[in-house]
């Protein structure tokens, strides 16, 4: 696509969104991992944030975004999951752990994505993304969306530096409880609000017709 653009219109995807006005209204950018220099500059620019999808990029062996350089460009960037046809488990303390160990490998820099920066991009950053400054950590007067997880596991021991724990240690199976605006709809195992057996089943039924 990238390519592709530069072929037909004589200018990277980012240039041709700009030139066309699109950047004049509130705009989050995916992916990103083919974006020049030039390119970076013109959405830190426009204020267009950037979200980083690790696991679907090497899924797909698209490459490694920028991420560093758009960090000290002032770029604001969140981290998702992309679909499930291209990550498959959508667990975003995987993404945490493989934004940071990816770029620290490849800069060579053991600590230019260090695990606060991660969980900022997790949390705060992504609900910049949204436009949502009434979420994203926990203040009064915010929403009360909130992960409760369990440190009470080899895997979580010592419980030193718990920004630490929860960017290279955690797994979503150490999630006790979520709450969303106050609200508990996970908890020990128990989806309050949804009924599993139900959907798993019609999932089953589902994938059956799409195959048969």
């Amino acid at each position: 696509e990238h390519e592709g653009c530069i072929e037909r219109y004589g200018m990277t995807p980012v240039q041709w969104f700009e030139e066309r006005g699109y950047f004049r209204i509130p705009t989050y950018a995916a992916h990103c991992v083919w974006c020049t220099e030039d390119d970076l500059r013109i959405l830190r620019k426009h204020n267009v944030s950037v979200v980083h999808n690790p696991e679907s990029n090497m899924k797909l062996g698209s490459g490694f975004a920028p991420i560093p350089r758009m960090l000290e460009l002032g770029i604001n960037v969140a981290l998702g999951t992309d679909g499930a046809a291209s990550n498959n488990n959508l667990n975003m303390f995987e993404e945490m752990h493989l934004a940071s160990v990816i770029h620290n490998g490849y800069t060579l820099d053991p600590v230019i994505m260090k695990p606060e920066t991660v969980l900022s991009m997790a949390t705060v950053n992504g609900a910049c993304v949204q436009g949502r400054p009434d979420t994203g950590t926990l203040e009064v007067g915010k929403k009360a969306d909130i992960v409760a997880v369990n440190l009470d596991a080899p895997h979580m021991k010592p419980s030193l530096n718990l920004m630490a724990l929860l960017v290279y240690s955690a797994q979503g199976s150490d999630v006790t409880m979520t709450m969303v605006d106050g609200k508990i709809l996970y908890e020990d195992g128990e989806y309050r609000t949804l009924d599993k057996e139900k959907i798993y089943a019609e999932f089953e039924q589902s994938v059956k017709r799409l195959y048969h």
